[in-house]
């Protein structure tokens, strides 16, 4: 579905649980820990990918946002329905 966040349009998902493979969600325990305390791995998504990425840690209703660039984060959806508008297909289909 798309979205727009005036000027720009952006591809939007929002993360359910179990939904982790399909929107790109990382499960492993990717962030530091201290010795001795047990790792439990939070959905994320590493922003931007690649090895100098920091992790954004998602909750099931988030957003996931992907722009053009490629470039994905992850917006909570109370603040995501105060930034963005749904864009309508016939608009999007003409380019707009």
């Amino acid at each position: 579905m798309k979205f727009r966040k005036l000027p720009l349009v952006v591809e939007a998902e929002q993360y359910q649980k179990g939904r982790e493979s399909e929107l790109g969600v990382c499960l492993q325990a990717c962030h530091p820990f201290t010795p001795g305390q047990s790792v439990d791995p939070q959905p994320h998504v590493h922003v931007p990918p690649g090895p100098d990425a920091y992790l954004m840690y998602i909750r099931p209703g988030d957003w996931i946002v992907t722009e053009d660039s490629g470039e994905r984060y992850a917006v909570p959806n109370g603040r995501f329905v105060n930034l963005f508008e749904a864009v309508p297909e016939e608009a999007v289909e003409n380019g707009g």
